[in-house]
């Protein structure tokens, strides 16, 4: 047995009932919206639905449009052993990275790099 299907016979009741709507639930609903050539609010009042809502997720998902699309690019990684100059243990574990938009992150060598790789595509995103 796997996973149930997703129902795609939503109805209007159901769609008023929920307290919340998902990214894909709001689109089918602003999709419906555009398709049936009414005002936003003569369409909320028609499904008896908050205006408030609708205009909730057309701001949202119009913004989630315009976020760029996450970069996947190859970066050049140096590495260096310490130097004379470098006795100090801690200096001599620390990992730098600089970032795509040139920032760069200093961490001490011990590091968990899965954390490391986590916090970088973060940054890499903000």
């Amino acid at each position: 047995m796997g996973k149930p299907a997703k129902t795609t016979n939503i109805t209007w009741s159901t769609i008023r009932s929920r307290a919340h709507w998902s990214p894909e639930l709001a689109q089918r609903v602003l999709a419906d919206l555009k398709r049936s050539g009414l005002s936003a609010s003569s369409f909320a009042a028609r499904h008896e639905l908050g205006l408030e809502r609708i205009y909730y997720w057309q701001k949202r998902l119009k913004a989630r449009a315009s976020k760029p699309a996450a970069r996947t690019e190859l970066v050049e990684v140096r590495m260096s052993g310490p130097t004379e100059a470098r006795t100090s243990s801690s200096a001599a574990s620390r990992i730098e990275i600089e970032l795509l938009n040139g920032r760069r992150l200093s961490v001490d060598g011990a590091t968990d790099l899965e954390q490391l790789g986590r916090l970088v595509a973060i940054l890499e995103r903000a």
